[in-house]
Order: structure tokens, then sequence, then C-alpha cells
């Protein structure tokens, strides 16, 4: 289901050395993987709409903005 591909896709994101904005809205993503850190050019990472809390992004939101429902 949209679950899983989300998922999926944060699994492969750290291949992405280009990526600089990563729109995730409305895919019931509950947890990010921590190799997002290693994606040298992402700069957004909007996550509104999905069931993660604050503290889950609370590392990322030192190296990029992110954009999530409080």
């Amino acid at each position: 289901g949209k679950k899983k591909t989300a998922q999926k896709v944060l699994t492969e994101i750290e291949n992405l050395d280009s990526l600089r904005e990563l729109l995730l809205d409305k895919n019931d993503i509950e947890t990010l993987p921590t190799s997002l850190k290693n994606c040298a050019n992402l700069q957004v990472i909007s996550l509104t709409e999905n069931p993660i809390s604050p503290e889950q992004v609370s590392d990322l939101s030192e190296c990029l903005h992110v954009k999530i429902d409080t």
C-alpha cells in the first residue's frame, strides 16, 4: 500500500546525491531513516499530514528545513 511504498522510497533516498527537496505529504509516515542525514544536498523535507511527531525529526531540523504538522 501507500505506507509501504513511502517507506521503501525513504530507504532508497540516501543514494540520490542531487536531491534538494523531498515532499512526502499525506503518506502515513511515522518514522524517518537516519540515512536522510547523508543526503548532502537535501535542504527541505515536507511531511505534513503524516503521523510523525516533532521528536522524530528534531535531529534533522538542525541541518535542513522540515515541514510537519504540529
